[in-house]
């Protein structure tokens, strides 16, 4: 059984989602087996008397009804007794991770429940004198012994089978919750993900362009619209490829050049051959805010941001000059973009301090993956 302690140690789902499967998991527990029940009991008695007369009544049909009876009732009580220790077992080792420790222990409750099913069956046959010879012996009792829990291990084959691939529907299911909410949370991070002072450092960079260069101004706002408009796509896919990335940091960076001046430069220098190297969207906008807020930037210390890419990975690197004083904004931080990177990507980005110079790498997303 998928417990809910289970889904909230691998994140929230919505709560429609939670109560769906909850809802499934308690259905499967309840074994609603009613029809197999009331066709299998007889069924199994019928085909277990005709394995059984050749041995201990052959010829003997004025017997069959008596053991027809004695037989329905105590295939019945087996059956429930199985039934209860499947129930059991199944609430110790639940899901799909515990199947084999759950059929192990499944023979070994059903071949006791067989054995002393069968054992009382004889002594009930044998007190009610109906077999024509003594039934109350090992050979017998092997014999029945064997044929039930040939019929037990059967049905409890039926059981384990509708509960394993219903829940391996539910894991499934489940997947498809974590997916959508990795989604939602994704679009929550890119709603975040910028600085919410950044919209306002851009309108007052408007405003003075306007009165002082209209050309200018005309392009500030058409590179502030590609940013948008790359910000409302960026939550459609997992990933982008390093060209639309690129494309997406040369708007943002001429944001943040017009407003900081010469003091700020991005450089790009990427061969073509990485152009379509896929990474999650919005990395460079994210260690460019990094920079921009960790960073001096001034006249006689210049940031000059440089991006390469080597050895399928994009490469960043930018002097070291630390701020002895900063405001803290939030998720803006080196281990909460890397952390967030490996959870989107799987892979690990690098932070170094090489020569006086902050090196970033962050791995390109191979092929397969990005498929994925």
């Amino acid at each position: 059984m998928l417990h809910f302690q289970q889904f909230m140690s691998v994140g929230l789902l919505s709560n429609q989602g939670i109560t769906y499967i909850c809802f499934k998991e308690n259905t499967m527990e309840q074994l609603n087996d009613k029809w197999l029940r009331l066709l299998g009991i007889p069924l199994s008695v019928v085909l277990l008397l005709f394995a059984e007369m050749p041995f201990f009544f052959p010829g003997r049909w004025d017997l069959l009804w008596k053991y027809l009876l004695i037989s329905i009732i105590c295939t019945g009580l087996i059956w429930e007794a199985s039934r209860y220790v499947l129930i059991r077992i199944r609430q110790r080792y639940p899901g799909l991770d515990r199947t084999s420790a759950r059929v192990a222990w499944m023979l070994t409750g059903f071949s006791i429940v067989a054995g002393i099913g069968q054992f009382l069956m004889q002594v009930v046959i044998d007190v009610c004198k109906i077999a024509p010879a003594p039934i109350l012996t090992f050979r017998v009792w092997l014999i029945n012994f064997s044929i039930s829990l040939f019929f037990i291990v059967l049905i409890g084959s039926i059981y384990e089978a509708i509960y394993f691939f219903g829940h391996y529907k539910l894991a499934m299911q489940r997947t498809e919750l974590l997916k959508k909410e990795q989604a939602r949370k994704h679009l929550e991070t890119l709603k975040n993900r910028v600085n919410p002072h950044f919209l306002f450092n851009c309108l007052t960079t408007l405003s003075a362009l306007i009165g002082e260069d209209a050309r200018r101004a005309e392009r500030f706002v058409d590179e502030l619209s590609k940013v948008y408009r790359y910000l409302l796509r960026a939550n459609r896919q997992p990933y982008v490829p390093l060209a639309d990335e690129l494309a997406f940091s040369d708007s943002y960076a001429y944001l943040l050049i017009t407003r900081l001046g010469a003091a700020f430069e991005v450089k790009t220098a990427v061969d073509a051959q990485y152009l379509e190297q896929k990474l999650p969207p919005l990395i460079l906008q994210n260690l460019l805010d990094f920079l921009i807020r960790t960073q001096m930037i001034g006249p006689e210390k210049p940031l000059q941001v440089e991006i390469t890419a080597h050895e399928n990975a994009l490469l960043l690197t930018a002097p070291y000059q630390p701020k002895t004083v900063w405001v803290d904004s939030g998720n803006l931080d080196w281990a909460a973009i890397a952390s967030t990177y490996e959870q989107q990507s799987g892979r690990q980005a690098v932070q170094a301090l090489v020569n006086n110079r902050l090196h970033f790498r962050i791995p390109f997303i191979q092929e397969t993956e990005a498929a994925v």
